[in-house]
Parts: C-alpha cells; sequence; structure tokens
C-alpha cells in the first residue's frame, strides 16, 4: 500500500515543479527538440559521433538540480524495451563493417550501440524536461509553440486521468485489504471483478469532473498556469546550444580527437 502511495504522489509532484533558477521552459523544450532531432539525424553506422552530445544531458540535470540516481532509474525501468529493439539490428544486418584487433564487427552491431546511445539519450533528455518543469509548464510551453491546441488538450486529460486510475486502483485494493483478503495474488475471478470495478468507478469520476468543468465553464479550452518572464541569461543560454548543437552536427569533435590519437 505505501509503495502505491508513493508511486502516486510522485506521479502528481510531476504536474507543477516550481523552480525560478531553471531555464525557461519553452526555451528547455525548444532545446530538447532541437537535441533529439540532431541525434536522430546523426548517422546509424557511426556511434562515436553520439558520445560527446551525452554533455547536454548532463549539464541539463545538473543545471536543474536533479538527482542522476532518479533519472538513471527511470532509464533502467525502459531498457529492456530499448535493448529488445535494438538487438534486432544485430542480426539483420551482419555484413562486416570494420575489423578492431583481428575482431570483425558488423554493421548490425555498429547500428546497435547506435540505437542505444540514441534512445538514452533522447529518452533521458524527455525524463529531465519533466521533472525539471513539471507536466503543466511544458503544456504551456507547446501552446506558446503553436502546438494544435486540441492535441495539447488531450494530453492534459490523459496525464490527469492516468492520476485518476491510479487514485481507484489504490482505493479498490485499500478495501480488498481491509475486508480481510490476505492473498497476495489475484485469481483471474478477481482480477476481472476489479477491473470491471475500477472501469466503473473511473468512469462515474470522469463523468462528475466533466459536469465540474461545464459548471466552471468550460469552452473546450483548457487553461494552464502562466510561465515566469524570460530573463537575458535563458537568452543568452539557448543561444550558445543552438551553436554548440550546430558545431557537434556537422564537425565531430569525437572523430577529430579520434584522429589525433
Amino acid at each position: 500500500m505505501q509503495k502505491a502511495e508513493r508511486i502516486l504522489n510522485e506521479f502528481r509532484s510531476l504536474e507543477l515543479v516550481c523552480d525560478s533558477k531553471s531555464l525557461y521552459p519553452a526555451f528547455r523544450l525548444l532545446l530538447g527538440i532541437l537535441f533529439i532531432l540532431f541525434i536522430i539525424s546523426t548517422p546509424i553506422y557511426k556511434p562515436e559521433y553520439l558520445l560527446i552530445w551525452g554533455i547536454y544531458p548532463l549539464w541539463s540535470a545538473i543545471h536543474a538540480r536533479l538527482s542522476l540516481r532518479i533519472i538513471a532509474r527511470d532509464l533502467f525501468l525502459l531498457s529492456p524495451f530499448i535493448f529488445l529493439l535494438a538487438m534486432t539490428n544485430i542480426f539483420l544486418n551482419r555484413d562486416i563493417a570494420l575489423t578492431f584487433y583481428k575482431i570483425n564487427i558488423s554493421y548490425g552491431i555498429l547500428s546497435f550501440f547506435s540505437l542505444i546511445l540514441k534512445s538514452f539519450l533522447s529518452v533521458s533528455t524527455l525524463i529531465i524536461l519533466i521533472r525539471s518543469h513539471g507536466f503543466l509548464p511544458l503544456l504551456r510551453s507547446l501552446e506558446q509553440l503553436h502546438f494544435p491546441a486540441i492535441l495539447r488538450d488531450l494530453l492534459l486529460l490523459l496525464y490527469r486521468y492516468i492520476g485518476l486510475i491510479l487514485e481507484e486502483s489504490i482505493k479498490i485494493r485499500n478495501a480488498r485489504q481491509l475486508r480481510g483478503s490476505s492473498k497476495r495474488k489475484f485469481t483471474l475471478t478477481e482480477a476481472s471483478q476489479i477491473l470491471g470495478q475500477l472501469f466503473i468507478r473511473t468512469w462515474l469520476r470522469a463523468d462528475k469532473i466533466y459536469e465540474a468543468m461545464l459548471i466552471r465553464h468550460y469552452n473546450g479550452h483548457l487553461l494552464l498556469p502562466d510561465e515566469k518572464k524570460i530573463a537575458t541569461s535563458d537568452i543568452i543560454t539557448i543561444t550558445i546550444w543552438v551553436i554548440l548543437f550546430t558545431f557537434m552536427h556537422y564537425y565531430p569533435v569525437t572523430e577529430f580527437i579520434g584522429h589525433q590519437i
């Protein structure tokens, strides 16, 4: 029970993160989008080009005063899916790309490491984005970047209803324990009944929420919290990083260092 409540509290804490010293949310979101685009456009058979790009997630985590342990934990939860998707390249492309100390390395292995690095860098950037500013300020930033309003509202409602489902599931679990059920595992019949109750209770709660929205004169547009003002340091920071992104993309630093060694 305590674990479930801790997950719910952590989920709710991501809604709004107030940090006056953090980078302007719209700027950090724009930098994150540019970063991911540059990462995706990196040649798939050049994983060494991606190593230098790790400085941006590292700087973002330090600048936002986030714990690297928490970011590593979130990445660890997603790592099995990333590895399974990337491993298919090893078997699909077995052509020899190079020989390193009499060891043949195929294009599939190079693309495997490249996909792993790209995924880790992109996902860590998204994790830092949400944990440094919160979900609502990022949606406000999407509005400033002229993201379609209907998609933005759907993301907000999806976020709210995930929290609602978690809350209702915790209530059902507590009620089951209070009725004296000592079984830790659910039978198929119990699981089907609980899922049905969860669906009905979530549906009723959602209906009440919608009625409350109509009472508050909901007109199809969800209001989001105001952003903090843009500081001169924010403009300088985003300018420096855009220049660095462009330089690292067109002039691979790791390749230059490798030639010097």
